[in-house]
């Protein structure tokens, strides 16, 4: 039985706290011109990303909505000393989540961004990389894996936005590690079926290690509280008492300040920025993947 822990004070220290629990760093994003790209987050230097910034933004790189995390003891992926961008997942399908500082219009000429996954083994998982559809404002992106993941399987996603196709080394890229686990070894006593997942507190998938599912399930019910926020929503409409409904708008933009994105005024501002579900498309015809 699977049940929603009470709802508890909304603050950063919670979020502190679980990263803190879970081996989690928060990390600087912020970058130079000549930062080509880093686990956490990575700026170009395609000359058109100069056109694509919006100017309150222009400290702010492409970057991946999740802290760093200390390897495994047991993991040969990186030396123990390093810090990667890692997040265990229940989902088949999981959604990664990004800020993208850029716009999209005819001066820039960014149209997509690019994803890719290799295996432990550095096998291409993905080929051709899967392509999706920029939005045409500075926002907050979900990224629906695009193919299914092997349980205990690592795999290293990248994410780049196609600045120049020529050379890649100039396009704003980010990279992490994901492994879908079985329900169990996250610590649930059933396995949960969407219906039920979706009923689980953000904060009791989050005290679990799966960070993604946690900032989804986050999201949904953020964007529940704030409808506007969300410009391709399919996500259904919630009812929340009051008390609630700040304790999900607080956790909002508290989780947003132990990414340390920023200075509080930036920080407030990208959590309010819009958020977009980006559509996985087809390179040669524009249309949708299937």
């Amino acid at each position: 039985m699977i049940s929603n822990p009470p709802p508890i004070l909304a603050n950063t220290t919670f979020w502190q706290n679980v990263l803190a629990y879970l081996g989690f760093q928060p990390r600087k994003v912020k970058g130079t011109p000549e930062d080509h790209g880093t686990d956490g987050g990575g700026r170009g230097n395609c000359p058109n990303l100069a056109l694509a910034y919006d100017n309150k933004f222009k400290d702010i790189q492409l970057t991946a909505l999740i802290p760093e995390v200390q390897p495994y003891p047991s993991s040969s992926l990186t030396p123990k000393s390093a810090k990667i961008i890692w997040s265990d997942t229940i989902k088949q399908r999981p959604n990664l989540w990004f800020y993208i500082p850029y716009k999209y219009d005819e001066k820039t000429q960014l149209k997509f961004a690019k994803f890719a996954l290799i295996d432990e083994d550095k096998r291409l998982v993905t080929q051709p990389p899967f392509l999706f559809q920029l939005p045409k404002q500075p926002g907050i992106v979900q990224v629906k894996m695009p193919i299914n993941l092997e349980v205990n399987k690592p795999y290293k996603w990248f994410f780049s936005i196609v600045c120049d196709e020529n050379k890649p080394s100039r396009n704003p890229s980010v990279s992490g590690w994901i492994q879908r686990i079985l329900p169990n070894k996250a610590g649930f006593v059933v396995e949960p079926s969407e219906d039920v997942l979706a009923r689980i507190s953000y904060r009791d998938i989050a005290k679990r290690g799966l960070w993604f599912d946690a900032f989804t399930r986050l999201a949904e019910v953020y964007q529940s509280t704030n409808p506007q926020s969300y410009i391709q929503s399919s996500v259904k409409s919630e009812k929340f008492t009051k008390s609630l409904d700040n304790q999900i708008q607080e956790d909002w933009l508290a989780v947003f300040k132990v990414l340390e994105l920023g200075d509080d005024q930036i920080t407030s501002e990208i959590s309010k920025s819009p958020i977009f579900k980006l559509d996985c498309v087809s390179r040669t015809d524009g249309r949708k993947c299937e």
